[in-house]
């Protein structure tokens, strides 16, 4: 029979009484009766870093003897808390600054990409002409960087007719086209007359189409167009030649109007001759019946 002692790690005993009643006994190993350890609660050692798994310990159930092992999955991960910050700009990277709350010396850094300029409108500081190239310069509105490009010299091409001559009665547009894009126009002159826009037509391409109807009542003669642009201005020079059909009446040269005032005068000189033509020829008539 069992004497109950055997243990965790070592096996107990077990007596035996004589069979023939003498009362003799007989104690004898009791072979793989140890009960071996038995750990069924284990605790958290609170050893857990945001990097590895920490370590948990258990006292046996039939004993004093503790197990550790490793406590699977129960490493903390970081935690990051933003500490500082180094902002970008126009023209440089910044950073963030991190700390693990778990543990500070643990640390990362964020890269900040550069911002780069952020620039306003163009302002024309000196305008393009045909004869000489212009600048003009936007300024940043975050850092105050300031950028200048130049302007090409705007060249002006009439397109269309030979030798920029345009015959009267002709049903197409004259278009004069420049060398890049220059911004809006912002007005026309015809021998320093602004233009009314239902005169011309601004292309897709940037280029000034005048209309048939009004270059066909423009004077022969040479005639100069100045097309005004957001960054500068160009001129061309267009000369105007009447069809056979046209030189019994052509129109005074003029880009706009027709001008009659000195057809007015000469009207009104010979009217006034006339009438005092008149007046002088009464007084003779009268004197000669007076004679008689």
């Amino acid at each position: 029979m069992s004497n109950n002692n055997a243990t965790c790690e070592e096996d107990g005993t077990k007596t035996a009484t004589c069979d023939n009643g003498c009362g003799g006994t007989d104690t004898i190993a009791d072979t793989g009766s140890k009960k071996g350890h038995s750990y069924s609660n284990y605790v958290s050692n609170n050893d857990a870093t945001c990097e590895e798994d920490g370590t948990e310990t258990a006292i046996c159930d039939n004993c004093e003897s503790m197990d550790t092992r490793t406590a699977v999955d129960s490493k903390l991960g970081h935690d990051w808390e933003l500490v500082s910050t180094d902002p970008a700009t126009c023209t440089a990277g910044g950073k963030k600054h991190y700390a693990c709350k778990n543990d500070r010396q643990h640390t990362k850094e964020e890269e900040l990409a550069v911002l780069g300029h952020t620039y306003g409108e163009w302002s024309v500081t000196k305008a393009a002409t045909a004869a000489e190239s212009g600048e003009k310069t936007h300024t940043c509105t975050v850092c105050g960087n300031k950028e200048t490009v130049e302007i090409p010299a705007i060249r002006a091409e009439i397109v269309g007719v030979p030798d920029g001559v345009w015959e009267t009665q002709k049903s197409e547009n004259l278009s004069v086209k420049v060398n890049g894009d220059f911004g809006d126009v912002l007005e026309i002159k015809v021998d320093g007359i602004v233009l009314g826009k239902d005169r011309y037509a601004v292309e897709a391409d940037g280029s000034v189409a005048f209309k048939a109807a009004y270059l066909n009542v423009l004077a022969a003669g040479s005639h100069t167009i100045v097309i005004a642009f957001t960054d500068g201005e160009t001129s061309a020079e267009i000369v105007v030649k009447a069809t056979v059909s046209d030189e019994s009446n052509v129109t005074p040269p003029t880009g706009e109007n027709s001008n009659h005032f000195p057809w007015v005068i000469v009207t009104c000189i010979s009217l006034i001759t006339l009438f005092a033509f008149g007046r002088l020829l009464r007084k003779k008539l009268q004197s000669s019946s007076s004679t008689f």
